[in-house]
């Protein structure tokens, strides 16, 4: 019997790239859990399903996850601090999606390599094919115009997800 998968989708951390080939492998979260915290889709399983599963996340470096989430929410118009009126689920800090213990906790700084290693686990996964990906090929188009507030306040924002996944 194959193990199953339970993923944690985290917004702006590569999920779309990993969804649907986790979907194909055959996931057990009920519904769609990119986008929903970890206790929420543990809700929906049963203990023993929950329990004899394998969960898996992925994070982003905090200042990286803003500005790619203030560049699909408004582009570079107004400060991170705005922007996060516009959609609040992409600015969601990551610790309130993996607020449970996962068994795997990727970091999209490696997502390649991260994704080779689940392979490895689970031989069935395809390789990963990047959906999403900015068109210049630079993940953070915005970073250079970052002020110093803003950099500032996401530092204090999401002081925890710097904390518990180990981010400078």
């Amino acid at each position: 019997m194959k193990t199953p998968v339970i993923f944690i989708g985290v917004p702006r951390t590569g999920t779309g790239s990993m969804s649907q080939l986790l979907q194909e492998r055959g996931i057990v979260n009920s519904g769609d859990s990119r986008n929903t915290p970890a206790s929420v889709v543990r809700e929906g399983l049963t203990e023993e399903e929950w329990d004899n599963s394998f969960k898996v996340a992925f994070v982003r470096h905090p200042i990286d996850r803003a500005i790619s989430a203030m560049a699909t929410t408004i582009g570079d118009i107004l400060t991170i601090e705005d922007g996060m009126g516009f959609n609040p689920l992409l600015f969601k800090p990551m610790v309130e999606f993996i607020d449970e213990h996962l068994d795997f906790i990727g970091r999209y700084e490696r997502i390649d390599e991260d994704w080779e290693r689940l392979r490895r686990m689970f031989p069935t996964l395809k390789p990963l094919i990047h959906v999403n990906k900015s068109p210049t090929g630079d993940p953070h188009p915005g970073k250079k115009d970052l002020t110093k507030h803003d950099e500032e306040f996401v530092r204090e924002y999401y002081e925890e997800d710097f904390e518990q996944f180990g981010y400078e």
